[in-house]
């Protein structure tokens, strides 16, 4: 299946490679909480517990474009135009997936979820955003 609103034609990931991501990440994040508790920052957990998902997806989404999960199945974040998506996009990316049943979105076959429309970002894989860069320095007349 192709991304429909995209400007090029490249593959849709799957729901299952996006349920692969999501319990990846939730491995990693309940790891670095296990070692607070660890480690005698228990006080700390609480608030750390609170903060840790949106600090975890903002930081590897925004600075590396990927998360742990997305790593492992060889999948990259981009926006609307195949590019690095800014800070603030990967914010309100991030806090759109505590919108309530946003994981029912992908029951319509598209695997693009609510925090993906909203923020009018991709998650693709990264041989795909390959194609995608030499298309767009194509179109620049830069290839």
């Amino acid at each position: 299946m192709l991304i429909n609103n995209f400007k090029y034609p490249i593959k849709a990931i799957s729901s299952g490679t996006r349920l692969c991501h999501l319990l990846i990440d939730l491995f990693v994040i309940y790891q670095m909480i296990y070692c607070f508790k660890l480690f005698g920052l228990y006080q700390l957990n609480t608030l750390f517990s609170i903060l840790i998902v949106p600090i975890y997806y903002i930081v590897f989404e925004y600075v590396y474009q990927v998360t742990p999960g997305k790593s492992f199945t060889k999948t990259i974040v981009i926006d609307h135009e195949g590019n690095k998506p800014r800070f603030w996009i990967i914010v309100l990316r991030t806090f759109c997936r505590f919108i309530p049943f946003d994981a029912f979105s992908y029951f319509d076959n598209s695997s693009y979820g609510w925090h993906d429309r909203w923020s009018k970002t991709y998650v693709v894989y990264k041989e795909d955003h390959s194609k995608i860069k030499a298309m767009l320095l194509a179109e620049k007349g830069l290839s």
